[in-house]
């Protein structure tokens, strides 16, 4: 990767506002039950608020949001100095295809920096608000300890939040792909938002065999998969990478165009 890139990811608020903005719509779509857990005068049962946390994850304006804010901190950025040409001051350094490679992989990191930040922040956030509330009583034998409770649910959480920067290297991916192909910054935000919609209408409505290219699945894990958690990352890195070569060659096709 060019330092150029690894200078411009390596700041930090190109991560932070989109993970601010993901956490901050997730918890307005959750406040009713966030407010009644936080409010309420008896202990949380113990698991609660880890149940919540993956419960907020995988449903309803996580699920809505995800694709898109993965490609805010750099799916344009390759549009950008194309268009503009300040792409032609960096390429007196490096070679056609080395630019289009760093920016595909720094658009690839920034996609799993961002989306990891997020469910790593609406974690945090809800374990401020609700974990001191548990109850941190033993109900019956060793079985039902706050250990053997809690242990299940911190590493569907691991799991679920290495899926989200998974997740994230896929849609910038798509973005950048977006916006090379159509020449059109807009297409790296909106692009993923499409896609991820088109997808699922053609899985819900017409090939439901086609779960593997199913993105609610990539989250919520319903089907068995091999693996577990760690089949559902494999599978996001290999279409990542796929989507890497098609962005190379589409990159390099816009290069052609204006030099």
């Amino acid at each position: 990767m060019l330092v150029y890139d690894r200078k411009q990811i390596s700041r930090m608020q190109k991560i932070i506002i989109p993970a601010l903005v993901f956490t901050a719509i997730v918890l307005m779509g959750n406040m009713d039950t966030l407010m009644a857990d936080w409010t309420q005068s008896e202990p949380l049962e113990r698991g609660k608020t880890l149940t919540l946390i993956l419960q907020m994850l995988t449903t309803g304006n996580a699920l809505l949001v995800a694709p898109v804010m993965c490609a805010f901190p750099y799916s344009a950025a390759c549009i950008d100095e194309i268009r503009s040409g300040m792409f032609k001051n960096i390429l007196y350094r490096t070679d056609k295809a080395s630019y289009i490679q760093s920016k595909a992989m720094a658009c690839l990191i920034s996609g799993v920096m961002t989306l990891m930040a997020s469910a790593l922040l609406v974690t945090l956030i809800s374990v401020v608000l609700l974990l001191p509330r548990e109850t941190t009583s033993v109900i019956g034998d060793v079985a039902a300890s706050p250990e053997n409770i809690q242990s299940p649910l911190i590493r569907q959480l691991i799991g679920l939040i290495f899926r989200y920067g998974c997740f994230g290297a896929v849609w910038s991916l798509v973005g950048m792909l977006l916006s090379l192909g159509t020449f059109n910054r807009l297409m790296a935000w909106i692009g993923p938002f499409i896609v991820d919609y088109l997808l699922e209408i053609l899985y819900e409505r017409y090939f439901d065999g086609l779960k593997l290219f199913y993105p609610k699945e990539w989250l919520v894990m319903s089907w068995n998969w091999p693996l577990g958690d760690w089949g559902i990352c494999l599978w996001l890195l290999l279409l990542a990478g796929m989507i890497y070569l098609v962005v190379r060659r589409t990159g390099m096709r816009c290069l052609e165009r204006v030099v």
